[in-house]
């Protein structure tokens, strides 16, 4: 296990941050979680964007994109997992005890762990404490993680891999560190931003590669959806087969159709900034003699388009669907991007 802090490359277990660091003291800071598959990362270009917003967000200096690239570059050549997880943490450095700022630079690290594959379904349970959506820390990814591991060590505690928290205003939001989304009707729909979740790469790619619409929609969907799943990083798409005492039969169609397009395109694009993807996220000729089964035979489009499911009206209630363009591409919710940063990114 190898660390890569302020340009020097240690094992884990000589790595030393400054004990007065803000990182440390006062969680001043923010981070990036990546899934890497023998040694390559996912979507690294999209989590140094939003490593960026979320440092604009707390005031920090712009992050060198092309120092963290080098870390990483340098850490994949140590060791490469078959499935691994990369951190990297930027925080503004040492400073004095209180909240404060101290005058010197900021710290970068970057760390590589091995990874576990979740199972193929999982367990959530909605926390009793909601998600502050008014908060200046709304979608931001920062190092202040307390009340995300309160609520999660509950959840674990009740046998749980994940809790789902609502906000302020009763509508639901997102997990602890994982976008929700629920299918109703063969509709998939997720909240918007502005509901206070953290706009994950993995959501941002779900949303822009299928046919999903961002809506505002009471915590007590998740008593009525006919399939529901969460997205992460390391979780990619993972659908959830227990809601608290409610048990689904998961996958549903549409949700497996969504794990298996999200796993081609995923395993074809490594970096999707860096590729011209049109809005289902596939470029019809790679694909085709790439993949197996249904969507080597009628292409990713035509598997994608089979497993949405052609339902009318879902039954939300109020609520603002997202907006489609000429052609039905997508475009972001209004809401989407403000003037602090909360553009989607996963």
């Amino acid at each position: 296990m190898w660390s890569w802090i302020n340009g020097e490359v240690q094992a884990v277990s000589q790595a030393r941050v400054a004990v007065v660091d803000h990182g440390f003291t006062v969680g001043d800071g923010v981070f990036e979680t990546l899934k890497t598959e023998a040694g390559v990362p996912f979507a690294l270009t999209r989590h140094l964007q939003r490593l960026n917003r979320s440092a604009r967000g707390l005031g920090l200096p712009a992050v060198d994109e092309h120092v963290v690239r080098t870390a990483v570059d340098e850490l994949m050549a140590r060791q490469a997992y078959p499935l691994g997880v990369l951190r990297i943490t930027y925080t503004s450095g040492p400073g004095p005890l209180g909240s404060q700022r101290g005058d010197g630079p900021p710290t970068l690290a970057c760390v590589s762990l091995e990874g576990r594959p979740w199972p193929a379904t999982t367990q959530v349970v909605v926390s009793r404490w909601p998600r502050n959506e008014r908060s200046p820390l709304m979608g931001l990814k920062t190092t202040s993680y307390a009340e995300n591991a309160v609520c999660l060590a509950e959840a674990r505690a009740d046998g749980f891999s994940e809790a789902i928290l609502g906000n302020l205003a009763g509508n639901l939001c997102e997990g602890t560190g994982s976008n929700v989304f629920v299918v109703i009707d063969g509709r998939v729909f997720t909240p918007p931003v502005a509901e206070g979740c953290l706009a994950g790469i993995t959501r941002d790619l779900v949303v822009e590669w299928f046919e999903v619409e961002e809506r505002s929609m009471p915590l007590s969907v998740l008593d009525t959806a006919d399939e529901i799943f969460i997205t992460s990083s390391t979780r990619d798409v993972h659908p959830v087969d227990r809601v608290g005492a409610r048990t689904l039969d998961a996958p549903g169609p549409v949700t497996a159709g969504l794990v298996e397009g999200f796993r081609v395109t995923r395993n074809y694009v490594h970096d999707v900034d860096n590729i011209a993807i049109d809005i289902i996220g596939y470029e019809r000729s790679p694909v085709e003699t790439t993949t197996d089964g249904l969507v080597a035979e009628d292409g990713l489009e035509h598997f994608l388009r089979k497993s949405r499911g052609t339902a009318g009206d879902s039954h939300l209630g109020p609520g603002e669907p997202a907006r489609r363009g000429e052609g039905g591409e997508h475009q972001h919710h209004p809401d989407a991007v403000d003037a602090v940063g909360h553009e989607p990114c996963g």
